[in-house]
């Protein structure tokens, strides 16, 4: 518009110009041009931009075309426009008009010269005052076209310098925000990988000669953010981030990998200075905080691999760290262990045992084995504790001690519960058909009790085998109770009042408490063996024993002792008056044809 308008002004004043000076041919052809350029306003209006360059261009070319050959020829001084027309064409329009245009230019010009060198006599150019006017009038528009263009293009491309600068800094941002934690701006796992090779090459090229690795999960965050929010948990992680970059300085990488889970990558270090960093971390970590008046605080399990020693991958660093940190989060927490290759055996023992649990019960590698137990002061045997028996067929028996926990963290502790009843129960059907007072005792997990369908679901397989509640017994360790709740509790109150016995096993190793005791109405206490053994030798024993069998007495509360293995301890359990006992004096537990064969006989008898 800016280009069409001085043009449409510049032909206009030419052509009064021309007009005055009574050069009516110029004249009609300018004014002739300036009203045909109108058309070109029209065109740009109707967002028609190519037509309107290429029409502006044409109209422009021919009006000087046919002014150079009514006029003055090659030498005529509209000659000087022909730049600017050339100027205009590659700013404003196609590049195949623009090389159509210097071809009809060119062309034209040499026509001229041809035909004047044949003759051809052109009107000569006047050189007064009037053509110096027009030259000037000529310079001016193309100055002025030019300075516009020239203008435009420094505009374009400032901005087109802002918007590479604005480019550059946003793929800076993203690559920081890529390789960098959003919360706590530490660097994520991204960065942390090209910081361990980088260390890894120092190692290889022997400027450094040991590294580390240093893993660290929050023990109580959980329940910092469940309590009070997630908004409190960030501004702890936060703080705690500030603190360990200040305790451990700029030389060493602090990394968050996770929510409560830092990686610290450190460089030339030796062992005994990795303890005292990873002290330091616990102290750091374990420094209370207040936020909203909210007093926190919590403590960190670190796991430590050493470089190149332990690995010599990235990802088989933080494996390794991350194995090393779980075992010192089952140790007991707020504590540091280094990696060992016994760890990753251990773990991957517990994946294999852990991914065959579910198999093994289809393809019944489970069993029970039963040990009695026996009414002392009789002999005879009342009942039994089924116990689950695991011969995997790799690592060959797997003791309980070893899968119950797998299985209560796997989530399938209730399957593996399941099996245990339903073949307690098909052993009791066998049993009570001579003796309808005996009972089999199962241990319960906390986590069952904690499941809404648990009674009903074994109300269920108790229902199917027609048997008498009273001829089940559930065992329940006595540090489970101190994890209760409401889920717990209705479960607890639908046992008891369904008529299942409750026995409190390993009673004396928790948290002794009178109260849950006769809250919870257990009809029998076990007695654990580390009580029992060699009770006869020690005093103290003796009088723990004998406050344990007044208070069974004043509750009206059965005792069961367990571990039982000579004369000696039964002679003093008869002593104190327990009544009933189990243990490897009379038998270790036994398969169930076992068992049958050897105890059912005397079961008759009695």
């Amino acid at each position: 518009m800016q280009l069409v308008s001085i043009a449409e002004a510049t032909l206009i004043l030419i052509g009064i110009k021309l007009f005055f000076e009574s050069n009516y041919p110029d004249a009609t052809i300018v004014f002739a041009t300036a009203v045909l350029m109108l058309t070109v306003f029209w065109l740009i209006r109707g967002k028609k931009k190519e037509s309107a360059s290429f029409v502006f261009v044409s109209l422009l070319s021919i009006a000087i075309l046919t002014i150079q050959w009514t006029s003055g020829g090659i030498n005529d001084n509209s000659i000087l426009a022909l730049p600017g027309i050339l100027i205009f064409a590659a700013m404003v329009g196609a590049i195949r008009v623009y090389n159509f245009l210097l071809f009809v230019l060119s062309v034209n010009l040499l026509l001229m010269g041809f035909f004047s060198s044949q003759g051809f006599i052109f009107n000569p150019p006047n050189s007064g005052i009037s053509n110096a006017i027009n030259v000037v009038i000529i310079l001016l528009v193309v100055g002025i076209a030019a300075r516009i263009l020239t203008t435009d293009n420094l505009t374009l491309l400032k901005a087109l310098g802002d918007k590479i600068k604005q480019v550059e800094h946003a793929k800076n941002l993203v690559e920081y925000q890529a390789e960098h934690d959003y919360l706590t701006q530490l660097p994520n796992r991204i960065l942390a990988e090209k910081r361990f090779n980088e260390i890894i090459q120092r190692m290889e090229a022997n400027e450094i000669s040991q590294a580390a690795l240093v893993y660290v999960d929050f023990d109580e965050f959980k329940d910092i953010n469940d309590s009070l929010g997630h908004a409190i948990g960030d501004i702890f992680l936060v703080e705690k981030s500030k603190g360990l970059q200040t305790s451990l300085g700029e030389k060493n990488t602090i990394c968050r990998i996770g929510g409560d889970e830092f990686l610290i990558l450190i460089e030339d270090i030796s062992d005994d200075d990795l303890e005292v960093l990873a002290e330091s971390v616990n102290q750091e970590v374990t420094r209370e905080l207040n936020i909203e008046g909210n007093s926190l605080r919590c403590t960190s399990s670190i796991g430590i691999v050493c470089l190149p020693k332990d690995a010599t991958t990235y990802e088989q660093a933080v494996q390794r760290a991350d194995i090393a940190m779980y075992r010192s989060k089952h140790a007991g927490k707020n504590q540091f262990q280094f990696y060992d290759k016994t760890m990753e055996t251990n773990v991957q023992r517990r994946y294999a045992i852990q991914n065959r649990l579910l198999t093994a019960l289809l393809e019944k590698e489970f069993s029970i084995a039963l040990q009695p137990i026996v009414d002392v002061a009789s002999g005879n045997i009342v009942g039994a504790e089924a116990l689950a028996r695991w011969q995997h067929s790799v690592f060959g028996t797997i003791s309980p001690i070893e899968f119950i926990p797998i299985a209560e963290s796997s989530g399938t502790i209730d399957e593996l519960s399941r099996f245990v009843l339903d073949q307690t129960c098909s052993v009791l059907t066998i049993i009570q058909k001579t003796q309808p007072d005996f009972y089999i005792s199962i241990n319960i997990s906390p986590m069952q009790l904690r499941n809404e369908s648990f009674f009903e679901e074994y109300r269920k397989v108790v229902d199917r085998f027609n048997l008498a509640p009273s001829s089940l017994k559930f065992e329940i360790t006595e540090s489970h109770i101190i994890e209760r709740d409401p889920i717990f509790d209705a479960n607890i109150r639908k046992i008891r009042d369904s008529g299942i016995g409750l026995l409190l096993d390993d009673f004396g190793t928790g948290y002794s408490n009178l109260s849950h005791m006769q809250k919870m109405n257990f009809e029998t206490i076990k007695i654990d063996r580390s009580f029992i053994f060699a009770c006869y030798k020690d005093m103290d024993t003796k009088t723990l024993l004998r406050s344990i069998t007044a208070m069974a007495e004043q509750l009206k509360v059965d005792i069961v002792a367990e571990g039982i293995e000579d004369e000696h301890e039964l002679h003093e359990v008869k002593l104190l008056g327990i009544q009933k006992g189990q243990g490897y004096y009379w038998s270790k537990p036994l398969p169930v044809d076992e068992f049958l064969t050897v105890y059912l006989p005397m079961a008759q008898r009695s």
